[in-house]
C-alpha cells in the first residue's frame, strides 16, 4: 500500500504540473517554514524627504526584528499572496496593489501592519517592493533573521 500511494502521490503532484496552478507543489516546505533560507519580497513607502519606511505585511516576513507569526494550519490569504511572488509567479496582484496605495486607498493601507507612512500619506512619493534572502539567525541573536537585498525590484510613483 505505500508503494500504491507514493506512486499515486507523484501521479498527483505531476498533473497539477501540468495543470499551471502557479507553482510546483515540492515547493510545500517553503510555505511550512521548514528551510534556513528563502528569498522574501519587502514592502516599503518612500516619503518626499527620502526616507524609506518599511511596511510588515501580517503573519510575513519582514523586519528582521519582528518575531515570526505563526499562523497553523491555516495560512493567511494576503500574506500567502505574497509568498508565491517570491518563486516567480505573476505579479499583475502587486501592480495593482501598489497603484491602491498609491491612490491612497483605506482598504489597501489596512493590509499592511500600521507604521509612521499610515500617519503620513500625503507624504507617499513612492512604494516599492525589494527581494530579499532571509536566513534564520544564530541561536543568541537578537534578531530573528538576517537578509541580503537582491536586485529584483518593482515600484510606483505616488501622484
Amino acid at each position: 500500500i505505500t508503494w500504491v500511494n507514493t506512486v499515486v502521490g507523484q501521479h498527483v503532484v505531476e498533473q497539477a504540473t501540468d495543470m499551471s496552478l502557479g507553482i510546483a507543489y515540492n515547493h510545500h516546505a517553503y510555505f511550512a517554514g521548514a528551510v534556513h533560507r528563502r528569498d522574501e519580497m519587502v514592502l516599503f513607502a518612500e516619503l518626499v524627504d527620502g526616507r524609506k519606511i518599511e511596511l510588515d505585511i501580517p503573519c510575513k516576513v519582514g523586519r528582521v526584528d519582528r518575531t515570526p507569526c505563526i499562523t497553523s494550519p491555516l495560512h493567511r490569504r494576503f500574506a500567502w499572496q505574497w509568498w508565491f511572488l517570491a518563486l516567480g509567479t505573476d505579479p499583475t496582484f502587486l501592480q495593482v496593489f501598489l497603484q491602491e496605495l498609491c491612490a491612497r486607498n483605506a482598504v489597501a493601507w489596512s493590509a499592511v501592519e500600521h507604521s509612521e507612512a499610515h500617519d503620513r500619506l500625503n507624504d507617499v512619493k513612492k512604494v516599492i517592493v525589494q527581494m530579499y534572502n532571509y536566513h534564520y539567525s544564530e541561536r543568541g541573536s537578537s534578531e530573528w533573521w538576517s537578509r541580503q537585498k537582491l536586485d529584483t525590484t518593482f515600484q510606483e510613483t505616488c501622484a
